[in-house]
């Protein structure tokens, strides 16, 4: 049987093992006690939570004081906690309060080799600054155990490598980003881990993240929540399809010559997350390249930025390479001569009447547009806020002009 102790070394979430012992001839009971379950922080000979956690706070407090660290954060830079759980799977929340917002990784290690890494820095704050509320959690890993719905796993084609299901004992979100450190075996170094989350109410596989597995088969894969999962190894095949759920933009634009402004257009790339984080972590190697059916209408250049030079037509090509795989995306480009034209004004008006004419531009600042007369004799305009003042009866022609590009309209006062 175990009992929970609260000892000054040991706290209520440490147990102690008591092996009771009695003889048949009637003699007497024995009582064996021993800490078996007790979390160890290696390089020192502290046992139990309560002990860990302050020899946290004071390292925490020594570094911050250093005057040797302009900051707090410089002096816990790569600071990495070690801490065997010696059986244990339930972390208490007190330690999670205890680096919560401090740049220190605690690695906890798990009897079968199963590692979680935690960096305080991940345990953040809420919205409006206030501190989430922690909890304990179970982070007991079981792998091979989860039954893998038989329509999920035929969609799971594509690679000859039995796939590895796993589960958490946690239920729901940790409330912070934390990193499982798993032996996927060496022979399968090079490959690509890729984690999806079996979700329960869709019935679906959602791909949660992807890692390199190194020469020693050691994969690190983000979890944010504890559930039912499966890891899919391949060589990159799962991001390459990935890529595909990417968006480029525009998907259609309209340019101009000769004008004032819309003269080119740089694309915009959204990757999906989990392929962002694969890309800059190292998992896949990425590279994007941009072609013009028709460099003399309209030419891109290795930045994506589209250049209008000629009035017709083109298609932009989008490539993605994903480990060797490319997958395109098209942009339709037409390219337009830069015009303008008057959208507001007033056929007929009466001397002494006014009104202020409005013109829209295409390829053309509004701005930049000069208006005028023909005659002068018979409007007055503002030359820069389109305003007309009908002085005389007669015919004149209102002009707005931008550079080379004129339009004009009729007008009769009568």
């Amino acid at each position: 049987m175990v009992f929970k102790a609260n000892d000054g070394t040991a706290d209520s979430a440490d147990t102690y093992t008591i092996t009771l012992t009695a003889t048949s001839s009637g003699g007497s009971t024995g009582i064996t006690i021993a800490s078996e379950s007790l979390p160890k922080l290696e390089g020192s000979d502290l046992e139990g939570w309560k002990a860990i956690e302050k020899k946290l706070e004071e390292s925490i407090n020594e570094h911050a004081t250093d005057a040797g660290a302009d900051t707090e954060e410089d002096a816990q830079n790569g600071s990495d906690v070690v801490i065997n759980l010696n059986g244990i799977t339930i972390i208490p929340k007190e330690l999670f309060e205890t680096i919560r917002g401090k740049n220190i990784k605690v690695v906890l290690v798990q009897s079968d080799g199963i590692e979680w890494i935690i960096n305080g820095q991940d345990i953040g704050s809420g919205n409006n600054g206030e501190e989430l509320p922690l909890k304990d959690i179970d982070l007991k890993v079981t792998l091979g155990e989860v039954n893998l719905p038989q329509d999920l796993a035929a969609s799971l084609t594509g690679t000859d490598i039995t796939p590895v299901t796993m589960s958490i004992a946690h239920e729901g979100s940790f409330g912070f980003t934390a990193t499982l450190r798993l032996n996927l075996n060496k022979v399968n170094q090079g490959l690509i881990a890729n984690l999806y989350y079996i979700n329960p109410v869709t019935n679906k596989l959602e791909l949660q993240a992807a890692d390199k597995i190194g020469a020693d088969g050691n994969v690190d894969l983000d979890f944010v929540h504890a559930s039912d999962y499966v890891i899919v190894m391949d060589k990159g095949e799962t991001l390459a399809k990935l890529a595909e759920q990417s968006t480029v933009t525009p998907a259609k634009e309209t340019l101009y010559i000769g004008g004032t402004k819309n003269k080119s257009v740089t694309l915009g790339t959204e990757l999906p997350k989990q392929l962002i984080s694969a890309i800059e972590d190292g998992t896949c190697s990425y590279s994007i390249t941009y072609t013009s059916s028709n460099t003399e209408v309209a030419s891109v250049s290795s930045s994506g930025k589209i250049k209008a030079n000629k009035v017709g037509k083109a298609t932009i090509t989008t490539t993605m390479d994903i480990n060797g795989t490319k997958v395109s995306f098209s942009t339709a480009v037409t390219v337009k001569k830069a015009y303008i034209k008057i959208i507001k004004f007033t056929k007929t008006m009466k001397v002494g009447t006014s009104d202020t004419f409005q013109v829209k531009g295409f390829g053309v600042e509004t701005s930049d547009v000069i208006w005028s007369t023909t005659e002068k004799s018979i409007v007055a305009i503002d030359k820069t806020t389109g305003k007309v003042t009908a002085k005389t009866a007669g015919t004149t022609y209102i002009v707005a002009t931008v550079g080379k590009i004129k339009e004009k309209i009729k007008v009769i006062i009568k």
